[in-house]
């Protein structure tokens, strides 16, 4: 155990009062934070760093109000701990939980339960702290990204002119607000003790259903069935209209990746290749201006 992590857990009212030797120490996924699985003598939890940058665009107090109401609706693992100040979390670990996969959710009873998740925060009838309202994020993302690579800001700008008919479409036909997680990746779900949960909310505010559903497909990697099954799971049917939103959501939230992918990159993050994961971004929303039904989704939507 290194000197800092030594004196952050000495920090924390679980650790402060407790001899730090023995404790096993595993690293865990993460693009900007650093998570770390703390393990000794048949207890485990799961401690989240926030990352260098992520005070910018990210507000912790926001996600602790929000993790909380997570929390008491049984879709989140119970926080232990959480300084607003710079996203130290401490959560319990659930023992033998297994994380989804895009493969993972291409079995039907799988998806309905990842879909079923959503759905239950979705209805819940609480309220969230903060709005995600996709372009307005957009252009945040643009702004913090101001720094990063010429070429990524010239795509970036140029991709935006082309969206402005997707985003005068999407905006039309706005859904009303729900809390929604807004980072529903499948490895944010995790399965153990007989049921899913959902973690990271570090996103989370009230938004749209379709952002929830869009992001899963996005980062599941869904096809037009996959897609047609998830809209049939959530809503009892996949309409022409749903399908079509849905597909101009997802252009969309490519192209918001491809902007937060852009802050990584100003922000000097190197967990993974984010220009890569910035040109497949942009790649894919271009990819899907090309097709030939987009302008009628489009068309339709703006109505």
């Amino acid at each position: 155990m290194d000197a800092s992590l030594r004196a952050k857990l000495e920090g924390l009212p679980l650790f402060s009062d407790r001899p730090l030797e023995g404790w096993h120490v595993k690293p865990l996924g993460g693009l900007t934070n650093r998570n770390l699985k703390l393990s000794r003598d048949g207890e485990s939890y799961v401690l989240r760093l926030g990352g260098e940058g992520t005070a910018r665009y990210i507000d912790r107090a926001r996600e602790a109000f929000n993790m909380r109401t997570a929390v008491a609706l049984g879709l989140c693992p119970e926080v232990l701990f959480f300084d607003r100040a710079d996203g130290t979390m401490l959560t319990r670990f659930i023992d033998g939980a297994a994380p989804f996969d895009g493969d993972r959710l291409r079995d039907p009873a799988s998806l309905r339960a990842a879909v079923g998740v959503l759905k239950r925060l979705h209805s819940s009838g609480c309220s969230f702290r903060g709005e995600m309202i996709l372009f307005a994020k957009l252009d945040v993302y643009r702004a913090l990204a101001r720094e990063t690579e010429p070429a990524i800001v010239a795509a970036l700008k140029a991709a935006c002119l082309q969206a402005e008919p997707l985003r005068a479409a999407l905006e039309k036909g706005r859904e009303a607000l729900v809390p929604c997680h807004i980072d529903p990746a499948p490895h944010n779900f995790i399965e153990g003790r007989g049921r899913v949960y959902l973690i990271d909310w570090e996103y989370s505010a009230m938004s749209e259903p379709m952002w929830d559903i869009g992001d899963l497909s996005v980062e599941a990697g869904f096809d037009p069935d996959q897609d047609a099954a998830m809209l049939e799971t959530y809503y009892g049917a996949a309409s022409s209209a749903l399908a079509g939103r849905l597909v101009l959501y997802k252009a969309a939230l490519d192209l918001l990746g491809a902007a937060w992918g852009a802050v990584q990159i100003a922000d000097g993050n190197d967990t993974t290749d984010f220009r890569a994961f910035v040109a497949e971004r942009l790649a894919r929303f271009h990819a899907a201006l090309d097709d030939v039904s987009f302008a009628r989704h489009v068309e339709n939507a703006a109505g």
